[in-house]
């Protein structure tokens, strides 16, 4: 059995100048890949760049701050547009699957509903993982698919999971559930990948900050991701300076040594 854990951090392809630096990361066995954030519809030049680097990558697809939603009806067509679009610079970089959220309640015409038809549509492109929600967005939107009960509505029949700790963290608070009990829940639908940033377990909203300064139970996190079949963790820095990876190392050596 292999019980590594291989870890990745994540690089906008806006941002695609920093793939140089994260490549000199793989080299030095730092990381073990890097997860591609699609924020951009022009992907021209980050082929060109992604491309100049033999890394393993991992794939994200465009998100609220992107404009895509897909639990809004009304913006349906944008939507897969957008996505599609992702998808083609996915296959591009001959990725295997593309990781997207599961939409929120941006008017009243946003539906779980709404969000399964997409998927269901998606599902015959190309392979998805749904990350799960927090219960609450940034502006106190209310977002789909945050519990395991949920999420089994659309995995596996139409993509698989992407477990992200720091949601699921904001969802135990706010069910007064014990993190490691409704983390075993999520294990048991088979999660394809993982996710983390570091925050505090009171907080019942995602408010990212280094993992040094988290709270989270980090050998619990190693625990659930060494007994899934998948053990790949993509660490989501919240990073300051937009022209160095030095963050995202802090984040990643506090993970690998604690305890």
């Amino acid at each position: 059995m292999n019980n590594k854990i291989k870890i990745g951090l994540g690089i906008r392809t806006s941002e695609s100048y920093l793939i140089e630096r994260a490549y000199d990361l793989f080299k030095n066995k730092t990381i073990d890949f890097v997860e591609i954030v699609i924020n951009q519809p022009k992907l021209k030049k980050a082929i060109s760049d992604f491309k100049s680097y033999k890394i393993p990558y991992t794939f994200h697809g465009p998100y609220e701050n992107c404009g895509v939603n897909i639990a809004d009806p009304r913006k349906e067509k944008s939507n897969i547009s957008n996505i599609k679009g992702a998808i083609k610079f996915v296959k591009e970089l001959n990725g295997n699957f593309m990781i997207l959220h599961p939409g929120y309640l941006e008017n009243p015409k946003c539906s779980r509903e709404q969000s399964l038809k997409v998927l269901k549509m998606l599902s015959l492109e190309f392979p998805i993982l749904l990350e799960n929600n927090p219960f609450y967005g940034w502006k106190n939107e209310k977002m789909f698919f945050s519990t395991p009960k949920e999420i089994r509505n659309v995995v596996p029949a139409y993509c698989g999971l992407c477990l992200d700790f720091t949601h699921a963290y904001t969802v135990s608070t706010k069910l007064g559930k014990k993190p490691e009990k409704l983390f075993k829940e999520f294990l048991k639908i088979k999660p394809l990948h993982f996710h983390l940033s570091g925050g505090m377990t009171k907080n019942t909203r995602e408010s990212p900050v280094y993992l040094e300064k988290s709270d989270f139970n980090f050998n619990l996190i190693k625990t659930i991701i060494l007994k899934s079949k998948i053990k790949t963790l993509t660490i989501e820095t919240p990073r300051k300076n937009s022209s160095s990876l030095e963050e995202n190392i802090a984040d990643i050596n506090y993970f690998r040594e604690s305890k």
